[in-house]
């Protein structure tokens, strides 16, 4: 991972750390539900900010080097940013 997004991404997954920390001493102390509710939503809103940067920092970095690759090889490169894009996208 590349800069900035390297450095951003690190903030943000300390972020969750916290907030996940957070989560569960509110569920062990019984509090309000929707309280770990909001928590929990500010926890995936961040992983998928960190999501969308390794995606970003994916295209600068192995996505360059792909001018330079066969027809083959970019078509691979295209299939694997489009898993990796449906699956964030899932609908649980």
């Amino acid at each position: 991972m590349i800069e900035p997004f390297a450095t951003q991404s690190v903030r943000n997954l300390q972020k969750v750390r916290g907030l996940i920390d957070a989560v569960l001493r509110m569920a062990q102390e019984g509090r309000y539900c929707m309280d770990l509710i909001q928590q929990c939503n500010a926890a995936i809103g961040t992983l998928q900010q960190v999501n969308n940067a390794l995606l970003e920092s994916h295209l600068h970095t192995c996505g360059k080097k792909l001018a330079s690759r066969n027809a083959e090889e970019r078509q691979e490169f295209i299939q694997e940013i489009l898993r990796a894009c449906m699956v964030s996208q899932r609908k649980k």
